[in-house]
């Protein structure tokens, strides 16, 4: 059946990289949207069910607005003639060739050219070019791009959207700056934090900063160790601009379709959306290894006669505690680093120095590691980039 005529429509491939479909869609606004999807079940068919479930829950388009299409990811001109099939005549239309695969999108951009329509591109730093024919030849501009457009919507929805080989386990709680403190410039706000969290060399004595937040999900009664931390993460970048953030985000992995593997749970400690990037914050407020061993130095000691045993042991602990400690963060940055697509950006806050072979790690995942201490000016640094 083909597509009923429209004022704009804009036709997108679908891919596991969803920012660009939702940047384009929020900037250009069309009438209709077409979602072009392979059949790879995860690559392309979910992410395309995913947009159109995103797109119709934070109200940006109507069901009757959307169309799923599956085409041929390895074959131009077979593409091109679904293409024609479906679309019809149905007024202005325009492409979009950031997702799929290469062979898609160059199907997508020929069928364009050759018909006269506007092709659209998205680059990872958010620069948007159209692309169209002139005088028999491809000619390219760059048009502005409004990356903000999604900050107002609820995380959860964003995370919900780039699950494909993952499910949620759970909600979280949705953050938002408490009326009382919306009230307050932000020199107040900052003062608040420096005396709840101070110098944030222990966790002993802090005060929580939720008491400034309008909390919703959150189950009475119910705290966690080192929840004090992502509250102040959410304190800090509410007050310095986001909207709204979500904590305590959990998913597991899915095996085969409709298949829980519930051997694992993965929790995200604060995502937010900002300046068109889902964040995902990961804070670890643990006494390093090192720490917690000086102090079995300082209070205890081996009998007598057991010394060099003692040493040799408890230097062997230090490395399986620290090797340990390492894993699990590696494992949480890898997840977040998933979740959040080449577009997104994660943070690892930390109470402890970084080791080398942690920093060399983070960087090259793109992992921004953040000291405790330093969290409102490295925030605040990082939210202006």
């Amino acid at each position: 059946m083909g597509l009923r005529t429209q004022e704009q429509t804009l036709v997108t491939l679908a891919s596991r990289q969803v920012w660009p479909q939702i940047l384009a869609v929020l900037n250009r606004r069309p009438s209709r949207l077409l979602i072009l999807h392979s059949d790879h079940v995860v690559e392309s068919q979910r992410p395309a069910e995913q947009l159109a479930a995103f797109f119709q829950a934070v109200g940006a388009l109507q069901s009757d607005q959307i169309e799923r299409a599956c085409v041929p990811h390895n074959d131009v001109a077979a593409l091109q003639e679904r293409l024609e099939q479906i679309i019809g005549d149905c007024g202005e239309v325009e492409v979009h060739i950031t997702g799929g695969n290469k062979l898609m999108a160059v199907a997508l951009l020929d069928w364009a050219t050759r018909r006269g329509v506007p092709a659209l591109y998205i680059e990872q730093n958010h620069e948007l070019y159209r692309i169209e024919l002139r005088g028999g030849r491809m000619v390219s501009r760059a048009e502005r791009l409004d990356p903000t457009l999604a900050d107002g919507y609820d995380p959860l929805e964003l995370v919900r959207c780039q699950l494909v080989e993952s499910e949620l386990a759970a909600e979280g709680e949705l953050l938002e700056l408490s009326k009382r403190c919306r009230s307050l410039p932000l020199g107040e706000r900052r003062k608040l934090y420096s005396q709840a969290i101070g110098t944030g060399s222990t966790a002993r004595g802090e005060e929580d900063l939720s008491q400034w937040l309008s909390i919703r999900g959150r189950r009475p009664g119910h705290r966690q160790q080192g929840e004090h931390l992502e509250y102040a993460v959410a304190f800090v970048v509410l007050s310095l601009g986001v909207l709204k953030a979500r904590k305590g985000i959990q998913i597991r992995p899915v095996g085969k379709i409709g298949e829980r593997d519930p051997s694992s749970v993965a929790e995200f400690d604060t995502v937010f959306v900002h300046r068109g990037r889902l964040w995902l914050v990961d804070c670890k407020d643990r006494e390093p290894s090192n720490v917690l061993l000086e102090n079995l130095r300082r209070h205890g000691g081996p009998r007598e006669g057991y010394e060099e045993a003692w040493r040799r042991d408890l230097g062997r602990l230090a490395g399986e505690l620290e090797s340990s400690q390492q894993k699990v963060l590696k494992e949480d940055l890898l997840h977040a680093a998933e979740i959040g697509g080449k577009m997104g950006r994660v943070v690892c806050v930390r109470r402890a120095q970084p080791t080398e072979d942690l920093g060399q790690f983070a960087q090259s995942h793109g992992v921004t590691l953040v000291r405790k201490a330093e969290l409102w000016e490295q925030l605040e640094k990082l939210l202006k980039l």
